[in-house]
């Protein structure tokens, strides 16, 4: 955690350690949106404090829901079922990895405004209502706080490898522009292809690589993706909740780059080379 991080992080977890439960909320200013996530058996004990940031919201949700493998029915920690109630739930399905945040909401909620969310985060407060003023301002595009630009080199027209794509401008709209979860994403109804929910298809694909996969998914519908004209400050990582990521292997093995040129093979995608 960077210096400069330290102060909104404190107050954050003051607020979060301030909740008890959901009863303990005031009536909310509520958005008609709903905030998905998931995680796995190793962060349960952690989830407590990003699901808390994100009730904590102003405005708010209309609803926060995680989702979780059925094996996982049995191991809510105590803390994190306190905060169950009218504003959050959790619901039980099979795991299929980093796309469960979202491919059962999709489903379940297919007229609704989603946003995901990432387990191990604190988001502040005025988090989910930036995205949601962009969102009235262009209501059919995908919005994402933080963008990459997919990118390949100039010269060559190789995809260059991900951590070479570079950082959207903030209000930047193209087709090239990838939208990164831990930060929010806002996916308007019908956004997605209905490919977005075919479980064998994201596995053969992008298995590890929910961003690359919905990405994909909209490119093919024609649906623009923007970075947010007031992204505001990066979430904060929960301490210790990080042990196991997706980093390791997408962005430090670069299996980013593989898993979009797989797509690229399998849609035929022709983006503009920038780079």
């Amino acid at each position: 955690m960077k210096l400069k991080h330290y102060p909104i992080f404190i107050r954050l977890m003051f607020r979060v350690l301030r909740l008890g439960s959901t009863r303990r909320l005031s009536p909310p200013r509520q958005l008609d949106v709903i905030v998905s996530l998931t995680s796995i058996a190793s962060r349960l004990r952690f989830v407590r404090y990003a699901v808390a940031s994100l009730l904590l919201q102003d405005p708010a949700p209309m609803k926060v829901i995680l989702w979780l493998s059925n094996a996982a029915a049995g191991q809510i920690p105590d803390n994190l079922s306190r905060l169950l109630g009218e504003r959050f739930e959790i619901r039980f399905r099979e795991d299929v990895g980093p796309h469960t945040k979202l491919i059962y909401a999709l489903q379940e909620f297919p007229g609704q405004v989603l946003v995901t969310a990432d387990d191990d985060m604190l988001y502040e407060s005025s988090w989910l209502g930036r995205l949601w003023d962009e969102h009235l301002s262009h209501p059919g595009d995908v919005i994402g706080h933080e963008c990459r630009v997919i990118s390949a080199d100039r010269r060559s027209g190789e995809l260059l490898p991900y951590r070479q794509w570079p950082s959207a401008k903030p209000g930047e709209c193209a087709p090239a522009l990838l939208p990164l979860g831990y930060s929010g994403v806002l996916y308007p109804p019908g956004c997605l292809h209905p490919e977005a929910t075919d479980v064998g298809l994201f596995r053969a694909l992008a298995p590890k690589a929910d961003d690359l996969w919905f990405k994909a998914m909209s490119l093919i519908n024609g649906v623009a993706t923007r970075r947010s004209s007031r992204p505001g400050e990066k979430p904060i990582p929960v301490p210790f909740s990080q042990g196991e990521t997706l980093n390791s292997e997408n962005v430090a093995q670069d299996r980013n780059r593989a898993q979009w040129l797989a797509l690229v093979q399998h849609y035929g995608f022709d983006l503009p080379k920038a780079g």
